[in-house]
């Protein structure tokens, strides 16, 4: 286009050129129309201007048009992307504890409570003394009123008053509470008799003292500061310390011993 731009210029200079070379007679005037208004140099290259400026525009639109439609193709022809996966979800917060309480323990370790230590087994009790030694059954029986031989070589076990209803008859119930907080000995009385031979085994002395199982110890030992009393059933009893570890120690008795 630009060429056939040129084209016309160089003709058209060309034919301005012969005009002036001809001679004037050659050339027939006519009268018929009027000449044409020759422009000014300034007026040619004005509107040389504005057709080289009218082309340009018409050449951007081309080429504009052109890539527009290239790149259409190519979009087309592209395979299409795969698509893309959703961002996964933050995980959710924990929730917080829920408060305590007022007064409530915090933690497991004030809630569990200690662990109390197993108790001893409790000693085995010790053998009846040998006839005769200190300490033996015959020793602990007083002798009878009337001089019965036989009847203090076999003494009559004692037989309780029935108890009142509602009364305890056990040695546990029948025992105060300790004076000096012996809790070993509140929760392990001394053994009650259930026979004729644990009755006599509890009625036992030594060198004329008062033998007592004491619970915290274990063992029979010599009560000291020795008291005697009845329990709520009327049954004779005998209150003691122990030399050793100085808990309480209770016992029954013999209907007619007493403090010598």
């Amino acid at each position: 286009m630009l060429i056939d731009i040129a084209v016309l210029i160089v003709r058209e200079v060309w034919r301005s050129r012969r005009r002036r070379t001809l001679p004037a007679t050659a050339r027939p005037s006519t009268r018929s129309r009027p000449p044409a208004r020759r422009l000014s140099p300034i007026g040619r290259l004005l509107r040389l201007a504005a057709i080289v400026a009218i082309l340009w525009l018409v050449w951007r639109e081309i080429t504009r048009r052109r890539e527009a439609l290239i790149a259409a193709r190519r979009a087309v022809s592209a395979p299409a992307p795969p698509p893309l996966a959703p961002p996964a979800a933050p995980p959710a917060p924990a929730a917080p504890p829920p408060p305590a309480a007022p007064g409530a323990p915090e933690s497991q370790e004030e809630t569990t409570p200690p662990a109390t230590p197993p108790l001893p087994a409790p000693a085995a009790a010790s053998p009846p003394a040998a006839p005769g030694s200190p300490g033996s059954p015959e020793e602990a029986t007083p002798p009878t009123a009337n001089g019965d031989i036989g009847a203090a070589e076999h003494p009559v076990p004692a037989v309780a008053p029935p108890a009142a209803p509602g009364v305890p008859e056990s040695p546990e119930e029948a025992t105060p509470p300790i004076a000096n907080g012996d809790i070993g000995a509140a929760e392990h009385p001394a053994p009650a008799a259930a026979s004729d031979d644990s009755e006599a085994e509890a009625q036992e002395t030594r060198n004329g003292e008062l033998i007592g199982w004491c619970a915290r110890c274990r063992e029979h030992h010599p009560m000291q500061r020795v008291t005697y009393t009845t329990n709520a059933s009327g049954r004779p009893i005998a209150r003691g310390v122990c030399p050793v570890c100085g808990a309480g120690i209770t016992r029954f008795v013999a209907w007619g011993q007493r403090e010598g």
